[in-house]
């Protein structure tokens, strides 16, 4: 149990740097424009590396989403979110954004699942935490993420695309691995 209260953590650690990296080594990439799926659609140098974190990330945050979230409604959507997140890496969007492939259909729908669990964990913390301050923490990162999420499709194209993008996936990953640094 007390490892697995440091998988979500480790997860997060391992997206953010394989990103991070991929972001500085591909030709051409605007982390501000463009999304982490992009870094992983064929054709960019580092696509598998992507593909793997975005896969790790999911599995290590199901992983442990029992030990670090107690609420077993809350668990279960970590489970979803990252089971969700893991699909999303394995099923690469097609590039350029090819509307109408099956991969990029499946890829965007289980986005779309991992950002969804994730606010709906959140709205169950706000309201079922056993803290208050746990409780204002939820509701905070739940606001920001369902702004974020509501502004992402109307950004496509824009300077701020990539941006919202990485504001809901660090609110996502963030909260999954707060309770491992939290204690």
């Amino acid at each position: 149990m007390r490892l697995a209260r440091w998988c979500p953590a480790a997860g997060v650690a391992v997206l953010a740097v394989t990103v991070a990296a991929a972001g500085a080594l591909t030709p051409g990439y605007s982390p501000w424009r463009q999304t982490i799926s992009s870094l992983a659609t064929g054709g960019r140098p580092l696509a598998l590396a992507a593909r793997a974190a975005l896969v790790l990330y999911g599995v290590l945050v199901a992983a442990g989403a029992g030990a670090v979230h107690g609420d077993r409604r809350c668990a279960a959507l970590v489970r979803v979110h990252g089971a969700a997140a893991a699909v999303a890496g394995f099923v690469p969007k097609v590039r350029p954004l090819g509307t109408g492939s099956l991969a990029s259909e499946v890829h965007v729908a289980a986005a779309v699942v991992a950002g969804a669990a994730v606010v709906a964990a959140l709205a169950v913390t706000a309201r079922c935490a056993g803290t208050a301050a746990e409780r204002r923490r939820a509701a905070l990162a739940c606001g920001v993420g369902l702004v974020a999420a509501g502004a992402f499709p109307l950004a496509w194209g824009t300077a701020a695309y990539g941006v919202l993008e990485r504001l809901l996936v660090a609110v996502g990953a963030g909260w999954t691995a707060l309770p491992a640094a939290t204690g």
